[in-house]
């Protein structure tokens, strides 16, 4: 039997792991509707994921270098 990550209640880690799955069918969805709608969009959305990804990154490491 598996050890709870909770001792108390091990619910919080499921349900995490349930939103988890949640998103990923969700965003699979709209990536599709939103390839049949219009195909370039896709490779835009990407480069702009990306470069907020970056930012978000630039972010992380100037705090934890102040």
């Amino acid at each position: 039997m598996e050890a709870p990550l909770s001792v108390t209640d091990p619910r919080p880690a499921r349900h995490h792991q349930h939103a988890g799955q949640r998103y990923a069918a969700l965003s699979q969805i709209v990536t599709s509707k939103i390839k049949k709608k219009s195909p370039n969009l896709e490779s835009s959305i990407a480069e702009t994921s990306s470069m907020l990804w970056e930012r978000r990154q630039d972010l992380h490491s100037e705090a934890a270098g102040s």
